[in-house]
């Protein structure tokens, strides 16, 4: 299935990069049809893009580390990236839900 990502995604990760993590995690698509979140789960990091942004960050998605017990909320594509590729996908259920 090919994925439409809002431009805020396409200035942090280029389209292959978003494909992977799509095979990889789970997502949100806003109403216009555009992937707008993706939650990504590995035996190393626990990770939440998005572009519902606060102000000082509007212009691009941000990546949100879940996880709760590392202090760094906010993390740079490279430390994402890098824990991401050296990293195995934890399982996950997906449930879908309609409005």
């Amino acid at each position: 299935m090919g994925y439409k990502y809002h431009s805020k995604l396409l200035k942090l990760f280029n389209k292959n990069e978003l494909d992977l993590l799509m095979k990889n995690g789970i997502h949100s698509i806003d109403k216009e049809g555009f992937v707008n979140v993706i939650v990504v789960m590995t035996d190393k990091i626990d990770a939440e893009i998005l572009t519902d942004c606060e102000a000082k960050y509007k212009d691009k998605a941000l990546i949100i580390n879940a996880n709760q017990n590392d202090s760094e909320y906010f993390m740079s594509k490279e430390k994402f990236w890098n824990l991401f590729k050296s990293s195995n996908p934890e399982p996950y259920e997906t449930i879908i839900i309609d409005e």
